[in-house]
């Protein structure tokens, strides 16, 4: 009796010793972290041009932003120095009002302008980087014209 239940327990512990062999799952065990292997082939090149024209028109869109800042400020100095130039207490204040008025619109525009920008330049992207995935040629790639415009 003590034989069977020595056996039993062997046998059952070196199942469980092989088990994590069994319950493997695409070569990884269980409790391991699963790794995604990509079974499509990625084009390199074409996702590099596609990056560096994602690249470039994020740059484009920023400098853009930028210049566009600059000015709202340089306007804003000059219409609060005119501002504060003025003796009268109720003109100087609409004056100063007016010019944050003008302010805070020209920068609400910028950032719109900087954030739709930014996602086409990403969208445009993430379009080109999908062509890419299938082993399609670079040239195939809308990165070329959609991003090298902006």
């Amino acid at each position: 009796m003590l034989n069977k239940f020595i056996g039993s327990a062997l046998i059952a512990s070196s199942l469980l010793m092989v088990s994590p062999v069994f319950a493997a799952e695409g070569g990884k065990m269980m409790g391991e972290k699963m790794i995604r292997k990509s079974t499509n082939a990625v084009d390199v090149a074409c996702v590099a041009k596609a990056m560096d024209a994602r690249e470039l028109g994020l740059s484009t869109a920023f400098s853009t932003f930028a210049s566009t800042q600059s000015s709202a400020l340089s306007t804003r100095r000059t219409a609060l120095t005119t501002a504060w130039g003025l003796t009268e207490t109720s003109a100087r204040n609409t004056a100063i009002t007016a010019a944050w008025s003008a302010y805070r619109t020209a920068h609400r525009d910028a950032v719109k302008a900087h954030v739709t920008a930014a996602r086409s330049t990403d969208t445009a992207f993430r379009t080109a980087a999908k062509v890419c995935k299938g082993g399609a040629s670079a040239a195939a790639t809308p990165a070329d014209s959609s991003l090298a415009a902006q």
